[in-house]
C-alpha cells in the first residue's frame, strides 16, 4: 500500500507474503455442535471489545459495523482451540450481507452452503 503522509513525504507499506496449499479445498461441518467447549469471547456486551469501538468511514458516514459482533473459539477438552486435522484450523467471520442461504429451523446437511464469509467488519 503507498500512501502520502500529513508532512506529504511518500511512503510504502509492505505485507508478508504468504504461501496458500496447492491442493483441494477440504469439506468441513458446521462449527457449532455439541460435543466440545466453546469459548464465546469479545461479545458485545463488553465495551472495551476490539469489536465495540471499530470504527469504519463509509461513504462519508462513520459507523461500527462489529459492535455487536462475538467471536466463538471451539476448544477441544484439553481447552486448546478447535484443530480440525493436523496444522488445520477453522475460522468463521464476518458473513457477507445479503449472501445467507439458510433460515431458522432449517435442517441443513454437511457441504451445504450456508453464507458467503468476507470481511464486513474491520
Amino acid at each position: 500500500m503507498t500512501f502520502q503522509d500529513v508532512q506529504g513525504v511518500k511512503r510504502t507499506l509492505q505485507g508478508v507474503n504468504v504461501e496458500l496449499p496447492q491442493g483441494p479445498a477440504i469439506t468441513i461441518a458446521p462449527p457449532l455442535r455439541g460435543g466440545r467447549y466453546w469459548l464465546v469471547s469479545e461479545g458485545s456486551g463488553n465495551s472495551h471489545s476490539h469489536h465495540w469501538g471499530s470504527l469504519l468511514a463509509l461513504n462519508g458516514v462513520v459507523t461500527t459495523p462489529q459492535r455487536y459482533a462475538v467471536d466463538y473459539v471451539g476448544l477441544n477438552g484439553r481447552g486448546h482451540a478447535l484443530e480440525i486435522a493436523p496444522t488445520v484450523f477453522a475460522y468463521y467471520a464476518h458473513l457477507r450481507p445479503g449472501s445467507l442461504r439458510v433460515h431458522a429451523g432449517q435442517h441443513v446437511h454437511r457441504g451445504k452452503v450456508l453464507a458467503h464469509l468476507g470481511d464486513s467488519g474491520n
